[in-house]
């Protein structure tokens, strides 16, 4: 499982909870191993559900569309699947079938599914055994007439809004989710060499970047971030690469990252092609001083806004004056931004176990951007890098 039970139990209790109730992509995956592709292709209408309960987190059930029924082979093991609504998958006669055919042929036929999504979710909350009891919902994903209606089916049920309940678990990243996490970096990592390989004089930010997502493909992984930038075009860091050609004095950027196994990378680097000049050079030191400095204040214990405030001030110190932004660093984990945030005013304490970036970039207008950006586990008493590749402004012939 992905699920942090010993977190997710003790939070449970603190906050009068008997169940949990995703409704979201990410929360579904979390709590069940489904990455729905309903949720994908229709996400205003597609309806898929999690429960678990507070004395059963490793058992939880799972609703799907019949159409769906499929992709719970992809899911942890010992599942308990409810499906609704029609979708038609006939047997073939005199066949000999594969374990996987056969698991399908037990989840959706013979079987009657539940007519809508509703009633599917009605004979789940059954099933967990939560009907009469308090149970922490996902409010951000589900039909906004269900809980109501719901109420009227279980009057003694108690829905409580836990959207941040969710949040506050997956704060904490199990073995296995920093596992994952270690492996989306590092599919990364190689997707950047690759892509930066290819640079010569007049290859344009579209075609590295082409480069960049094929060897994430290659490896398994699939593009989620692709900012890839030439020259004074990385300070449009949010826009898809366009057709700015590479020349020498250019700064390349690369603020990207990928899924795999379902977790999430975000990763930042610059390259020099040719001398960028002595500011460039000048300006990069400093907000990699100011990434080493915050780095060396991470440590379970610490307030997430002091990292903020070490970090921005040694940007400072070591060349940036004036230098502003609004956070240096975020959780990361299923979703790309997970909390905590280190800005001001977060007094979040960071816990071992937490995985996150942490990133001071500059973009001024007219000259450029510059960036880094790395991913770490906070340990006992330091900051745990995830990444491996240089992080120094690596100069390029």
């Amino acid at each position: 499982m992905l699920l942090n039970i010993d977190r997710a139990s003790r939070l449970m209790g603190e906050n009068g909870l008997d169940g949990l109730l995703a409704t979201t992509a990410s929360n579904v995956f979390y709590l069940s191993g489904l990455w729905s592709i309903g949720l994908v292709v229709l996400p205003t209408e597609t309806q898929v559900y999690a429960i678990v309960s507070r004395e059963q987190p490793s058992r939880p059930v799972l609703v799907v569309s019949t159409g769906e029924l499929d992709t719970v082979m992809d899911c942890f093991p010992g599942m308990r699947v409810i499906s609704y609504g029609n979708f038609y998958r006939e047997v073939a006669e005199g066949v000999e079938f594969s374990p996987l055919e056969v698991r399908l042929k037990e989840l959706g036929v013979g079987r009657d599914p539940e007519s809508d999504a509703l009633k599917a979710l009605a004979a789940a909350l059954e099933e967990s055994g939560l009907t009469d009891r308090a149970i922490g919902l996902d409010e951000h994903g589900i039909n906004p007439a269900y809980p109501s209606e719901l109420k009227k089916r279980f009057p003694r049920l108690k829905i409580k809004p836990a959207a941040s309940v969710f949040r506050q678990i997956r704060m904490v990243k199990t073995e296995e989710e920093i596992k994952r996490l270690r492996a989306a970096v590092e599919v990364t990592e190689k997707a950047i060499l690759k892509a930066v390989s290819t640079a010569r004089e007049g290859v344009t930010e579209a075609e590295m970047g082409k480069e960049f997502e094929k060897a994430l493909i290659e490896q398994g992984g699939q593009p989620l971030i692709t900012c890839l930038h030439i020259g004074r075009s990385t300070v449009f860091i949010n826009r898809r690469p366009g057709d700015t050609a590479l020349r020498k004095g250019d700064q390349i950027l690369f603020d990207v990252g990928c899924r795999y196994q379902g977790y999430a990378s975000d990763i930042a680097r610059t390259f020099a092609f040719g001398d960028v000049g002595e500011r460039a050079r000048r300006y990069y030191a400093a907000i990699l001083e100011g990434q080493e400095r915050g780095l060396e204040t991470i440590k379970a214990g610490v307030r997430a806004q002091d990292v903020f405030r070490a970090t921005v001030a040694a940007v400072r110190e070591a060349g940036i004056p004036h230098f502003r932004r609004h956070h240096v660093g975020h959780g990361i984990g299923i979703d790309v931004y997970d909390p905590p945030l280190l800005a001001p005013g977060d007094e979040t304490v960071l816990e071992e176990g937490m995985v996150m970036d942490i990133e001071p970039p500059y973009y001024e207008i007219g000259t450029g951007a510059l960036a880094v950006e790395d991913t770490f586990v906070v340990t006992k008493d330091r900051a745990e890098l995830l990444t491996s590749i240089s992080r120094k402004l690596e100069v390029l012939d």
